[in-house]
């Protein structure tokens, strides 16, 4: 096992800059449409109705959070991209919800630590953001709500929460000499790890995407159905296929959080 007590910090660093040279230089599909996707959350960003608003200040901090996620991810960490990706994606709620019902709102957003009764008043109204946000995307086109609701419960389950599914896939078993030992990955060289980490961010920017201009009532995104995205979505799945190295088959239910019965699956 790694010694997380020798000069670990400075080994870190220079292992993520290794990695994170080593993407850019490859300059993978998945880095390009990453680059698309954050370009156009700017570009709902600049055009909003309101500037200076609540809404825009939120969704200012849901694109800078996604670079810190993407930052993150083209480093080799991707174990570590998915709690940005949940703030991300609840920023992002949030501003659509602000900009939907304002001014209450966005005062109440802004009066959160005003007394108990403001912060409970908060979190009962904010707490559901995303799903609610979710249906408002989704009456453009309907499996948005379902993708957005999976897409946050994918960012809880692998990482976001100190779940199984986040921290299991990366510990690895040697066999020693007297007995087994455990090794945790932090960080990856670039190979289909990283790969994984930096599709799921393309998946949360589209997401993203979706609600700043469901936000910004961005008619040229938002008529349906949306070219634009939905060709983003089919370049990611097609690159996505490339990775495993054949047609990934999507099921019916996009994400599920419970693991199948095996009696079930043998029927």
């Amino acid at each position: 096992m790694n010694d997380p007590t020798n000069n670990f910090l400075t080994v870190y660093l220079d292992g993520a800059d290794t990695v994170t040279k080593e993407v850019r230089e490859k300059n993978p599909l998945a880095l390009q449409l990453l680059n698309e996707c954050v370009n156009k959350i700017g570009e709902q960003i600049i055009n909003w109705g309101v500037l200076g608003s609540a809404a825009q200040q939120l969704a200012l901090q849901s694109q800078a959070v996604f670079l810190a996620a993407v930052r993150t991810a083209i480093s080799g960490h991707p174990a570590a991209i998915h709690s940005s990706l949940r703030t991300a994606l609840e920023c992002a709620s949030y501003a659509l919800l602000v900009a939907k019902n304002r001014p209450e709102t966005e005062i109440l957003w802004e009066n959160r630590h005003k007394d108990k009764d403001a912060l409970r008043l908060h979190k009962k109204t904010f707490g559901p953001a995303v799903e609610l946000a979710a249906v408002e995307v989704g009456k453009h086109q309907a499996d948005l709500e379902e993708y957005l609701k999976a897409l946050y419960n994918v960012c809880i389950d692998f990482g976001a929460h100190p779940n199984p599914r986040g921290l299991m896939p990366h510990i690895k078993k040697d066999r020693g000499e007297a007995e087994s030992e455990y090794d945790f990955v932090t960080l990856y060289h670039w190979g289909q790890q990283v790969e994984i980490g930096m599709v799921f961010c393309i998946e949360v920017g589209i997401g993203l995407i979706w609600l700043l201009a469901t936000a910004t009532k961005n008619s040229d995104l938002l008529t349906p159905p949306s070219t634009y995205l939905n060709n983003l979505m089919d370049r990611k799945c097609d690159y996505a296929d490339e990775i495993v190295g054949h047609p990934i088959e999507y099921k019916k239910t996009m994400y599920e959080q419970v693991d199948p019965d095996p009696a079930e699956q043998t029927l």
